[in-house]
């Protein structure tokens, strides 16, 4: 019996080539991860001193092909410059009627499997449905909870803002009471100086002076000085009074400030210009003031009737205030009772799901049950029912030799089905959309070359008309022939080629094929179908040699011309030795060749033909 085969290698023989293996986190020396002693180091050099190890063939082919060395995979495959060798090691001691056996064991399995989970998937159905009613329920106590937190932020809201109206109001309150007593001690003053300049008036006034009114006019000139002083003073003070009284300045107006403003100039001059004329003024002034101060009274009043106003708004925004605050404690009330019940909720959903995954282990634990077995215990009373379910599970806790992952290989089996089924969806649209795009551009190809064809035929018939006066030509296209009729189907594959008609002298005749054509008629024809091409696709530039050397003198000249007028939008470059292409021509070169070397040099039109006519043959 072959036993294997031995390969002895001398160590002092042996000089293994020092290999490079590549910087990769995806390549590994194989003779690093090896444990050996360090004296037949050259002998596992020589082994394995150029095998890398790397995760996929794809890996190791790149880098058997770049850097000569062997790549193997975990798996057991194997590659190198040669090929790859793919399959690792296979065990032969199994059967193949043991591997039959095992696929019917399997099958019947994997069927009772999927009967246990129809069943598991109705019981999970059920389960789901009444989850779902529990999840509904949840939604609209959520829902109902959203909405009273958004009324209550809405309530919170709208204190906030009748809060910030009070303080405004309570600040208002304020500022006029302040006014009002500033204005009740300027009425006051007012008062006393009114008494005081009425007494004045009352007292009679001489309109001559004796002289003990004038000396007891000169006694009271430095008592009117003491008291202008002291006007100046009271002058100050109201300046300062005025100035506190800026608050109320928007509601009584600039008018009345102003005219006190002019009454206190007017008092001060008529006071230093003419004393009695002074007081006059004073009255009259005074009057005014008066008047103003009762204006200022009646505004005054207005604006403890706005603040009463104001006040009794205040006392209506506080009772709504309250019936908010009620309203937000019954809804907090609510609330409160909602959460209850939705942790209650939750508490019962959390109970049916460990119910749930308790059944499901159970139905798991059960296996595949025939349908008799569940008409037989449809009647039967749920005590009953649980006595034999516990000793049915005794039972079957002495076989434990089941597949309990049948199941789930099952769940996995059929999402990969699935899978494949979607991809293959997916593969047979992304097909149709390849198919019929390939059919949209082979219709635009078809239209594509028949324009295009069109077109040329177009060009050539009037191109060799023109070189032609009195023939005519035209391209035919051929198609493919079964067997002696002539395919009608005018589809672009069934054309095999292009073929051209052409009748040099007569107009009407059929016209002959290009085998039957002479060689100047030929070298016409293709010139013709140059033109035409050039006509369709026009380029910028033309390189013609010697295209009249087979043609005759009148074709030339038609050439000739044809030239001509097509060079305004390209250039053309023609070497001839006939004279006829010199009659249009734009610039003339000259080609000598003069010891074993040609010279080009610019030439006229006189030097260029007789440089033909020297060349012609005599």
């Amino acid at each position: 019996m072959k036993q294997g085969r031995l390969t002895f290698m001398p160590l002092n023989r042996l000089r293994p080539s020092a290999a490079t293996y590549p910087e990769a986190s995806d390549a590994i020396p194989m003779i690093e991860r090896l444990q050996f002693d360090r004296r037949y180091m050259r002998a596992f050099q020589q082994v394995f001193g150029k095998t890398i190890i790397c995760p996929s063939l794809d890996v190791g082919s790149g880098y058997a092909r770049t850097m000569n060395l062997t790549a193997v995979t975990l798996e057991g495959d194997k590659v190198d410059r040669r090929g790859e060798l793919m399959g690792g090691f296979v065990s032969r001691k199994g059967s193949r009627l043991e591997a039959a056996r095992s696929l019917v064991q399997i099958r019947n399995r994997v069927q009772a499997a999927d009967s246990q989970a129809k069943q598991a998937l109705a019981a999970l159905a059920t389960l789901d449905q009444e989850i779902t009613a529990v999840h509904s329920e949840l939604q609209m106590l959520g829902a109902r909870v959203v909405q009273a937190g958004n009324d209550r932020a809405n309530a919170k809201q709208e204190l906030r803002q009748l809060l910030k109206e009070e303080a405004d109001a309570r600040l208002f309150y304020e500022d006029a009471e302040k006014s009002l007593a500033l204005m009740r001690t300027q009425q006051r003053s007012a008062e006393l100086e009114l008494d005081a300049l009425q007494a004045e008036l009352k007292a009679p006034f001489a309109q001559g002076i004796s002289a003990e009114e004038r000396a007891e006019l000169e006694r009271l000139v430095p008592a009117v000085d003491a008291q202008s002083a002291e006007l100046a003073k009271l002058t100050s003070a109201r300046a300062n009074f005025e100035a506190r009284r800026n608050a109320l300045q928007s509601e009584l107006g600039l008018g009345l400030r102003m005219q006190l403003e002019e009454a206190q100039r007017q008092l001060e001059q008529a006071t230093a210009e003419n004393p009695d004329r002074a007081i006059g003024e004073h009255s009259r002034e005074l009057g005014r003031v008066s008047k103003a101060q009762d204006d200022a009274a009646e505004r005054l009043a207005e604006v403890h009737r706005d603040i009463e106003d104001k006040t009794r708004d205040i006392a209506d925004l506080e009772r709504q205030l309250a019936d908010t605050n009620a309203v937000l404690e019954a809804e907090s009330r609510g609330v409160q009772h909602e959460m209850e019940q939705l942790e209650k909720c939750l508490a019962q959903r959390n109970l049916y799901v460990q119910k749930k995954s308790e059944y499901t282990r159970n139905i798991q634990d059960l296996g595949v049950l025939p349908e008799e077995a569940f008409a037989s215990v449809s009647r039967v009373q749920l005590p009953k029912l649980a006595k034999k379910l516990h000793k049915v599970n005794e039972k079957l806790k002495k076989f434990g030799h089941v597949n309990k992952k049948a199941f789930e290989q099952y769940s996995v089996f059929a999402r990969q089905r699935e899978g494949i089924r979607q991809r293959k969806q997916e593969l047979d649209q992304s097909a149709a959309s390849i198919e019929e795009l390939i059919e949209v551009l082979d219709q635009r190809k078809d239209e594509a070359i028949e324009r295009t064809f069109k077109q040329v035929s177009k060009y050539f018939s009037e191109v060799f008309e023109r070189l032609v006066p009195a023939g005519r030509g035209a391209l035919v296209m051929q198609r493919r022939v079964d067997g002696d009729a002539m395919d009608t189907d005018a589809s672009v594959e069934n054309y095999i080629g292009v073929a051209i008609r052409v009748s040099f002298n007569s107009k009407t005749d059929e016209g002959l094929r290009m085998q039957q054509l002479s060689g100047g008629q030929k070298s016409l024809v293709a010139l013709a179908l140059i033109f035409a091409i050039q006509r369709c696709d026009p380029a910028p530039f033309y390189l013609f040699d010697e295209i009249d050397a087979n043609l005759d003198a009148v074709y030339r000249t038609a050439v000739a011309d044809m030239i001509y007028d097509l060079s305004r939008s390209s250039q053309f470059v023609t070497t001839t030795f006939r004279p006829e292409m010199l009659a249009h021509a734009d610039k003339f070169y000259g080609v000598t060749f003069e010891n074993k070397v040609s010279h080009v040099s610019t030439i006229t039109q006189a030097a260029a033909v007789s440089f033909i006519e020297e060349a012609q043959p005599s």
